[in-house]
């Protein structure tokens, strides 16, 4: 296991809420997929086929891009246990992702605008969430989530925090995102940052390009013409 994942697996698989500091490429995925999946598979029935769908974890992220790789990583984890895994996010026809999170949702990814609007439309229900997950939350801080979030905690039939388990990952935490966090957790939570968080992680390999305003975008489309292999923007 990486640190994080050490560190922070023992306290969510026991039910706490946890604040965790981890970069991107630490395993922070599975650090909180494994755990929260293992208590999804003693709780029965699932999966849960109701009108409208409700989910039992729900996993907010800031982009499409992320939620697609966290798509990907949870149906590999859920494979052959019955569980379903829905993403639903911005930029894309509704009709596609209302059909499928129709046959099943026990747990869902999404973007906080287009949750909103099923919610809104009755499409979704969240009054079975029993753990709540916000990944890259500088991130959505930083694109002007908060109202969003702040409407999806409070102004929707999500239950109170003190009966759901609450995690929240982080690539920084400055102490504003420690206090706008705070209003999603229980007061007892841990917040956990590893001492391998503050160096870019071993897996990534990093370069710097110089390039003028005018040849920035010829100088990436040549870097992506010569990358194999997918790419996240």
């Amino acid at each position: 296991m990486t640190p994080i994942q050490r560190e922070v697996i023992k306290f969510i698989r026991d039910g706490k809420d946890v604040m965790g500091c981890s970069q991107t490429g630490s395993g922070k995925t599975i650090a909180f997929l494994l755990p929260i999946m293992s208590r999804i598979l003693t709780e029965i029935p699932f999966p849960l086929v109701n009108n409208p769908p409700t989910p039992r974890l729900l996993i907010l992220i800031p982009t499409r891009e992320l939620a697609e790789q966290i798509w990907t990583e949870a149906r590999k984890l859920v494979k052959d246990t019955g569980i379903i895994v829905n993403k639903i996010y911005g930029g894309v026809p509704h009709d596609e992702q209302l059909e499928k999170i129709y046959s099943g949702c026990d747990i869902l990814v999404a973007t906080p605008g287009r949750l909103l609007d099923f919610v809104k439309s009755n499409n979704l229900t969240l009054k079975n969430v029993k753990y709540l997950i916000m990944d890259e939350a500088d991130r959505m801080l930083d694109m002007g989530f908060q109202p969003q979030l702040m409407k999806i905690a409070f102004g929707t039939d999500l239950m109170p925090k003190e009966m759901r388990q609450n995690l929240l990952f982080s690539a920084t935490f400055t102490e504003e995102i420690k206090n706008i966090s705070k209003n999603f957790m229980n007061n007892d939570y841990y917040f956990i940052q590893t001492l391998f968080e503050k160096n870019p992680s071993k897996n990534i390999k990093q370069e710097l390009y110089y390039a003028s305003e005018s040849e920035k975008i010829d100088k990436l489309h040549g870097i992506l013409k010569g990358t194999s292999g997918s790419i996240i923007s």
